[in-house]
């Protein structure tokens, strides 16, 4: 299996994305890096995305919150000295999770289960505005689950 190497600077410069944050994995899940996928959002801004296997079914993985990840043992990745580059593990295994909560102490779901996302990412490039997606309640129905927190172990 290759490894996975990966720019520092473009780590730090990572935005959030959606993808992973519709899903809540199971504790003891692997989940296998297969590859790296380059993409920028409509407004420049980085949303590279890990490719990944999870029990033969495709999972991807914003960067942004694979650096959200607690690490239980092991290294969310490696770099040698002086290099530029950062190496991922070919593999971790989901420990545990919590819902993930915002500075109030509300639970957050994904910014698409608000009913202010679709006003909000109108025009392209648009940020979004948290508080006020929050202000505008989840949509009625929503089904979404939580936002997860992940505590990973790397193998």
């Amino acid at each position: 299996m290759a490894t996975v190497k990966y720019s520092k600077q473009d780590l730090l410069k990572q935005t959030a994305a959606t993808g992973l944050k519709a899903a809540k994995i199971p504790a003891n899940t692997t989940i296998v890096i297969i590859d790296l996928k380059r993409g920028k959002l409509a407004n420049g801004d980085l949303n590279d995305v890990l490719l990944c296997d999870m029990n033969g079914k495709k999972l991807n993985i914003p960067i942004r919150e694979y650096n959200k990840f607690i690490i239980q043992n092991g290294k969310a990745f490696t770099c040698e000295d002086g290099s530029d580059e950062i190496e991922f593990p070919n593999e971790f295994v989901i420990v545990s999770s919590v819902d993930r909560k915002d500075r109030d102490g509300d639970v957050m779901y994904p910014v698409y289960a608000y009913n202010d996302f679709e006003e909000q990412t109108k025009e392209e490039g648009s940020s979004i505005d948290f508080a006020a997606l929050k202000a505008s309640k989840l949509k009625e129905g929503n089904k979404f689950e939580p936002v997860q927190d992940y505590t990973i172990s790397i193998l």
